[in-house]
C-alpha cells in the first residue's frame, strides 16, 4: 500500500534523494545521536545546509542533489524514510526525504577540508513509498575522491533497522576517508535515514617501499622457472601483488615474502611489484611498481642426422652430421654401439634393430632430440642341392632354399646353370667340380655357396 506524508513540522513530506553529501570537519569521536525533536537543515532542488545549522550535526555538513524537491531534517519516527525503524517520539534521526515523484539516486558523507576520519558503525534504515519494497545499496568510503573501501547491503528489509558494521567492509576499510556514498541499487522513491554513527580517528598508513626487483638464475631456459627477489620495506602493505603488462595490469600472485616464482614467456616478460594491502589504508592507486624484464634464452638447437635411417651389419660405420651446437653427447638404449662423443655407430657390433638416438647439447640451456636408425642383420642366404655329386645322365637337381628368396644363382663356366632357380643341367654340363653361389637381392643382400660335382658315365 503506498504511505501518505505529510509536510509539517511533525510530519515531513519524502522526497526523492538523487545525492547526497554529508561533511565531516572537526568531528568530535564517539557516538552522534541526533537530539529529540524536529529540525529542519534545508529543502528545496539541491538543498545544502553546513554545520551551524545544528550543533547535532558534529560538524558535518549536509547536502543533496535531486531531481525534484527534497527535504533535508532531523526527524522523529512517523516521518517516514525508515524514520519508524530507527527513531522514536522523541528520538531523532538524520534522514533525506523525498517528495511527490522524485526518486533516491545516492548519497556522499564528507568531511569540509580534506579531514580523514574512521567510521566504524551507523543504523540505517530505508522506506520505499512506491514499487518493490526491497533496495539494495553499496556503501563506499572515500580519500582524496578515490575509493578506498566498499560496503554492499543485499536485499536489506524494507523499514527495518540495519545495523552497518564498517570494519568488515566488503572490499578495501573505512579506516581513513573522507566521504562516505550511500548508494541505492536503483532509485529509491522515498527515503533513508541513520542514526548512532560511530567516528572515530583515522588511522593513518605507511605506504611500502617501490620495491627493487631481480631475478635468479642470471640465465633462464625456455620453459624453466625463475625466482623474482624483491627488496624493500611492506610498511602497512600487507603483501607485494605481482603484475604483468603494466603496473595494476595484469596481476599473477602475491607474497608476504621477499621472493616469488614466476614462468616467464619467451623472448622476455616484464613483472611489476607493488606492496598493497587490499584493505584501503594503504593507497593503491598512487603507488608505483618495481618492474624487471626477465630475459628467456631460446634453448640449444640440437638438430643432426645420419646419412641414412638403415644400415647393414656389414655397411661402413656411418657418423651424424650436427647441425646443432657442437659438443654435446649421444646415447642409446643397448643393442647399439655407438660412441657417446663422435655418435659413430659400430653397425658390425650392434644387434640388428631398431633404436632411437638421442643427441644431448651442453650449452647454456640444453636440449636433445632424436633419430631413429634401423640396423638390419645380412638377408639370410641359405640354399642346398639334395646331392653333392651328380652323374650327367642323372635328372636336373634344383636346389631348395631355405633363406630369402628371389635371389641370383651363379657359378663358373662349365655347369650349365638356370640363374634363377639354380637348376643344373647335368647333362650339358662338362664334369667337375663347381662352386655354385646364391646371392640374395633383399635388404642386406648376402651369397653363400654350395660345391657340386658332375661325374662323367663310368668307361665300359
Amino acid at each position: 500500500m503506498k504511505k501518505h506524508y505529510y509536510n509539517s513540522i511533525t510530519k515531513l513530506i519524502i522526497l526523492l534523494l538523487v545525492i547526497v553529501t554529508i561533511r565531516m570537519n572537526g568531528q568530535a569521536p564517539g557516538t552522534m545521536d541526533f537530539g529529540t525533536s524536529i529540525v529542519i537543515l534545508a529543502n528545496g532542488t539541491n538543498p545544502s545546509a553546513d554545520q551551524s545549522q545544528s550543533t547535532l550535526l558534529n560538524n558535518f555538513d549536509v547536502s543533496a542533489t535531486s531531481n525534484g524537491d527534497i527535504i533535508l531534517a532531523l526527524a522523529n519516527s512517523g516521518n517516514g524514510a525508515g524514520t519508524d525503524a530507527i527513531g522514536g517520539a522523541s528520538d531523532a534521526v538524520l534522514g533525506w526525504f523525498g517528495n511527490g515523484g522524485a526518486a533516491v539516486s545516492s548519497g556522499t558523507l564528507s568531511t569540509d577540508n580534506g579531514t580523514e576520519i574512521r567510521v566504524t558503525n551507523l543504523v540505517f534504515a530505508y522506506e520505499q513509498a512506491i514499487g518493490s519494497s526491497v533496495v539494495d545499496f553499496t556503501i563506499t568510503g572515500k580519500r582524496d575522491g578515490a575509493t578506498v573501501g566498499t560496503l554492499d547491503l543485499i536485499s536489506p528489509l524494507h523499514n527495518t533497522a540495519i545495523t552497518i558494521d564498517f570494519t568488515i567492509p566488503t572490499t578495501g576499510s573505512f579506516l581513513n576517508i573522507d566521504e562516505l556514498v550511500i548508494t541505492p541499487n536503483s532509485p529509491i522513491f522515498g527515503g533513508f535515514s541513520i542514526d548512532d554513527k560511530v567516528v572515530g580517528s583515522a588511522i593513518s598508513c605507511t605506504n611500502p617501499d617501490v620495491p627493487t626487483v631481480t631475478y635468479t638464475p642470471s640465465t633462464v631456459c625456455e620453459g624453466n622457472n625463475a625466482t623474482l627477489n624483491i627488496s624493500g620495506n611492506l610498511n602497512d602493505a600487507t603483501q607485494w601483488v605481482i603484475y604483468t603488462d603494466s603496473c595494476g595490469g595484469t596481476q599473477i600472485g602475491t607474497t608476504s615474502t621477499s621472493s616469488f616464482v614466476v614462468t616467464p614467456s619467451s623472448p622476455s616478460t616484464i613483472y611489476y611489484v607493488r606492496g598493497e594491502d587490499g584493505a584501503g589504508c594503504v593507497d593503491e592507486s598512487s603507488g608505483s611498481c618495481g618492474s624487471i624484464t626477465v630475459n628467456v634464452t631460446a634453448d640449444d638447437d640440437a638438430s643432426f642426422s645420419y646419412g641414412a635411417t638403415t644400415y647393414c651389419v656389414n655397411n661402413a660405420d656411418p657418423t651424424p652430421t650436427i647441425t646443432g651446437l657442437a659438443g654435446g653427447t649421444f646415447s642409446s638404449t643397448a643393442g647399439l654401439s655407438i660412441n657417446a662423443s663422435t655418435g659413430q655407430i659400430d653397425v658390425s657390433a650392434s644387434t640388428p634393430n631398431t633404436y632411437t638416438v638421442t643427441y644431448t647439447t651442453a650449452g647454456s640451456c640444453p636440449n636433445s632430440s632424436n633419430v631413429s636408425v634401423t640396423i638390419n642383420a645380412l638377408d639370410n642366404v641359405s640354399f642346398s642341392y639334395s646331392a653333392a655329386a651328380y652323374c650327367i645322365d642323372a635328372s636336373d637337381p634344383t636346389p631348395t632354399i631355405t633363406g630369402l628368396a628371389g635371389g641370383t644363382f651363379s657359378s663358373t663356366a662349365g655347369l650349365s646353370l638356370n640363374s634363377s632357380t639354380g637348376q643344373i643341367d647335368v647333362s650339358a654340363s662338362t664334369p667337375n667340380t663347381y662352386t655354385v653361389t646364391y646371392t640374395t637381392a633383399g635388404t642386406c643382400p648376402n651369397s653363400s655357396n654350395v660345391s657340386v660335382t658332375i661325374n662323367a658315365l663310368d668307361d665300359a
